[in-house]
């Protein structure tokens, strides 16, 4: 024990952890035939079957691959009732008379104990055999304690792991969120604990969208080098996505030359409306800036939309690529109405006006139909225009 403690002190890995265990059980435990460590990694009440192995090494990939064989009412009794279990021979247990997998999995003799995490139990170390272990009868407590002495050692070795691996994924989830939000929002969001398997699940929002084109992108593309533009739009995105994210607002996505943010999501935002209408003013407030300034080879203009309403919030993909993004009619007629937009103007949706604090900042500019919208549409444009 004395050595396993040292050696387990400096695992890191479920792996090297495991091959401790391993090499103790199937030494000095006869009676064993199968190990499994199994860990609620999400603390979500779910074992997990982390590693196993059999005295047969080569049989381990087999037991990996599918966990059938392991006895789930065995470890989900010692993992809600934080009891250890120790069965000499199940046929004869009247403990499960009424379990019939255990039966069918052809288990004769079992152990299980809890890993402990101070007051919570976040693990079960599981062991069985395909035989009776008669000498139980007799003499079981002594393994029991050696089996339970070897749980607790384990235990503190799993849970430097998982405190690991979840300073591992809160960096991961860090730096994959600082492309969306600001510093401020992402610290909130892994703080909430609001990302469960690491991503944002999708829900209904109310948000204001906002999409910001350079106008004029086209010709410009045709008179620069495709590195120029490159330059152009790395730098021009760094300008208008410090305005976003100053204002609170969430990236959604560029889409060339354009950028599409949204406010209200993933925490909600009562001002969602004003926040976007500030974000925007200030994107052109920078823009006149950057041009007296002589930012560009020639002066840059923007044309930048903003609705309001009910979207999809979420993270939406397949397992290789996951993409944070909003979707909904929404975020479709914010993208339609850039084409009333002039150069160097914002526009807004009347939906947008009237959750304004201070809408006089916006006139009516008129009532228009947009493709795929049966309805006519009332549109404002900000007053500086």
């Amino acid at each position: 024990m004395v050595d396993i403690a040292k050696n387990l002190s400096g695992a890191t890995s479920i792996e090297e952890i495991f091959s401790q265990v391993q090499q103790v059980v199937f030494r000095y435990l006869n009676s064993i035939d199968r190990l499994a460590l199994l860990i609620d990694v999400q603390s979500c009440g779910k074992l997990v079957l982390m590693n196993a192995a059999t005295r047969n090494a080569d049989r381990k990939q087999q037991l990996m691959a599918d966990d059938s064989w392991i006895s789930q009412s065995i470890c989900q009794q010692v993992f809600a009732e934080k009891v250890a279990i120790q069965s000499a021979d199940t046929h004869q247990d009247e403990r499960f008379a009424e379990e019939h997998s255990v039966f069918l999995k052809g288990i004769r003799s079992a152990i299980a104990v809890p890993l402990w995490d101070e007051n919570k139990v976040v693990g079960v170390l599981y062991a069985d055999a395909s035989f009776s272990s008669s000498h139980w009868v007799k003499e079981g407590s002594e393994d029991l304690s050696f089996f339970s002495t070897l749980g607790n050692l384990v235990s503190s070795s799993v849970q430097r792991w998982l405190l690991l691996e979840k300073l591992k994924s809160e960096e991961i989830l860090r730096q994959r969120l600082e492309r969306y939000h600001s510093p401020a929002v992402v610290q909130q969001l892994i703080a909430l604990g609001t990302l469960p398997d690491g991503r944002l699940p999708p829900k209904e929002c109310e948000i204001s969208i906002l999409f910001a084109d350079v106008v004029g992108f086209t010709p410009m593309s045709e008179r620069f080098t495709p590195s120029e533009i490159a330059e152009l739009l790395n730098k021009l995105f760094e300008e208008m996505l410090q305005e976003v994210f100053t204002c609170g607002g969430t990236l959604d996505k560029y889409i060339g030359d354009c950028i599409m943010a949204f406010f209200g999501a993933p925490e909600p935002q009562a001002d969602h409306a004003d926040r976007a209408v500030a974000a925007a003013m200030g994107m052109l407030t920078r823009l006149e800036d950057l041009n007296f300034n002589h930012f560009w080879q020639e002066p840059l203009e923007l044309i930048i939309a903003i609705n309001s309403g009910k979207a999809v919030v979420g993270d939406v993909g397949s397992s290789q690529r996951v993409e944070y993004t909003a979707l909904g009619a929404t975020i479709n007629l914010a993208s339609r109405m850039e084409g009333v937009c002039n150069p160097g103007e914002c526009v807004v949706s009347e939906q947008t006006y009237q959750l304004l604090s201070k809408p006089q900042m916006f006139q009516p500019m008129g009532k228009y139909r947009f493709k795929g919208i049966d309805r006519l549409i009332k549109v404002y444009q900000n007053r500086n225009s």
